[in-house]
C-alpha cells in the first residue's frame, strides 16, 4: 500500500459517496479501480473540502479509472475496457519488482502511461461485493476534461490581439502550474534584454534577432510542457506579450532615432509627387471612406508589430467595402466619362 490512504483520498471520496451508483457497479463485476495519488490531482489544489471535489470531479473522469477485463483479452493479454464507453488501456506486468504500468490503448487524445504504486483487493460491506485497487501515480489520460474541452484559440482581429487577451490564452493552454512558470521566465528574460541592451540605431536588428529566438525558445518550452497545444498560436501570443513590454521603452528611441527623419524625408518626396485626382473612376478628393478611416484611427494604439499588421489589413478590408458602396456614377468623373460617350454617339448617328 502506498504511503496515504485511500480513504482520504479526494478520487476515491467523490467515487464512493457522489457516485455510489458507480461505485456499485465496480464492486458487483468486480473491477479494477485506478485511484491516483492526491499530490497528482491539481485540480483540487485549491480545496480539500468533498463539495469541492464534486464539483470538480465529473463522472466520466470517474468512469476512466474503473477497468474490467476486455472481450480482447484472448488476443492481447492485459486489455481492459474502461467503464466509460470508447476508451481502453493495457496493463503491463514486468517480471521484476515493480507493480507495472497503466498504458492508453484506445480512445484517448494521446499516449500516456501511468505507474502502479500498489495493489490491494478490497471488499465492500454494503454491497458484498469485491474489487482491486490500484494506486497510481497520476490520472489517466491527464483528466477527461483535457480531451473534451475543445482547444483555446486566438482571435486575429486587432481590437482583440491585445497583450490581456494573449495571456489569459496562454494560461488556459498551458494550464495554471506550467502558464506560471513559463510566462514568468518570459516576462523575466524580456525584462534583462532591456536592462542589459545598448539601444543604439545598430543593434536594433540584433534586438528584433534576440526577441525573436527568445519567442522560438519558450514555444518550443510550452509544446514540450503541453504538447497539444497550437504552435503558430502560441508564437503569436508570446510575440505579443513580449512586444508590449518592450515597446513602451523603445518607441521613444525609435522614434526619436529612427523613424523621425525617415518620416520627414517621405513628406518631401510626397508633396513633389503631383496627388491624383481619380482612381478607378472615383474622385478621391471628395470620396469618403468611412470604415477604413475608422479603423485606421486605431492604429496608433496598437503596440505590436503584428498588431498594426492585422490592424492595416482591417483597413484595406473596410476599404474595399466603402469602394463597393460607393456608386461609380455619382462621382463627377464617371459623369464626364459619360457625356462624351453621348456627344460621341451622337455625331456618329448624324454623320449616318
Amino acid at each position: 500500500m502506498s504511503d496515504e490512504n485511500f480513504l482520504d483520498n479526494p478520487f476515491y471520496i467523490a467515487l464512493s459517496r457522489q457516485f455510489s451508483d458507480l461505485y456499485a457497479k465496480a464492486c458487483a463485476r468486480k473491477c479494477i479501480i485506478c485511484i491516483p495519488i492526491k499530490s497528482s490531482l491539481h485540480m483540487l489544489s485549491r480545496g480539500n473540502s468533498l463539495m469541492k471535489h464534486r464539483a470538480l470531479i465529473p463522472k466520466a473522469e470517474l468512469g476512466l479509472h474503473i477497468l474490467q477485463p476486455s472481450p480482447l483479452q484472448s488476443l492481447e493479454e492485459g486489455l481492459y475496457d474502461c467503464v466509460q464507453n470508447g476508451y481502453s488501456v493495457k496493463i503491463e506486468r514486468p517480471t521484476g519488482g515493480k507493480n507495472g504500468i497503466i498504458r492508453g490503448y484506445s480512445g484517448f487524445a494521446r499516449s500516456f502511461s501511468a505507474e502502479i504504486l500498489s495493489e490491494e483487493k478490497c471488499y465492500d460491506e454494503k454491497s458484498g461485493g469485491s474489487f482491486t485497487m490500484l494506486i497510481i501515480d497520476h490520472p489517466l489520460g491527464e483528466g477527461m476534461d483535457v480531451y473534451t474541452k475543445p482547444p483555446p484559440t486566438l482571435e486575429y482581429t486587432f481590437d482583440k490581439l491585445s497583450s490581456a487577451s494573449c495571456e489569459d490564452y496562454l494560461r488556459e493552454s498551458l494550464g495554471s502550474l506550467d502558464s506560471a512558470c513559463i510566462i514568468g521566465t518570459f516576462k523575466k528574460s524580456i525584462e534583462q534584454l532591456y536592462r542589459t541592451y545598448v539601444l543604439l540605431e545598430g543593434y536594433l536588428d540584433d534586438l528584433a534577432s534576440k526577441i525573436r529566438s527568445l519567442v522560438t525558445k519558450t514555444v518550443d518550452e510550452s509544446v514540450r510542457a503541453v504538447p497539444s497545444i497550437n504552435r503558430r498560436d502560441t508564437a503569436a501570443a508570446f510575440e505579443v506579450f513580449g512586444h508590449n513590454i518592450l515597446y513602451p521603452k523603445l518607441f521613444p528611441f525609435l522614434h526619436e532615432k529612427e523613424y523621425a527623419a525617415r518620416e520627414k524625408v517621405i513628406s518631401v518626396n510626397m508633396e513633389s509627387v503631383r496627388k491624383p485626382t481619380t482612381i478607378d473612376g472615383l474622385n478621391i478628393e471628395s470620396a469618403t471612406f468611412p470604415l477604413a478611416a475608422a479603423t485606421l484611427l486605431k492604429l496608433p494604439a496598437q503596440t505590436s508589430p503584428l498588431q498594426q499588421l492585422v490592424c492595416v489589413a482591417s483597413a484595406l478590408q473596410a476599404l474595399q467595402t466603402d469602394r463597393n458602396i460607393i456608386p461609380k456614377e455619382s462621382s463627377p468623373f464617371h459623369r464626364v466619362q459619360s457625356t462624351s460617350s453621348i456627344t460621341a454617339r451622337a455625331g456618329r448617328h448624324t454623320t449616318s
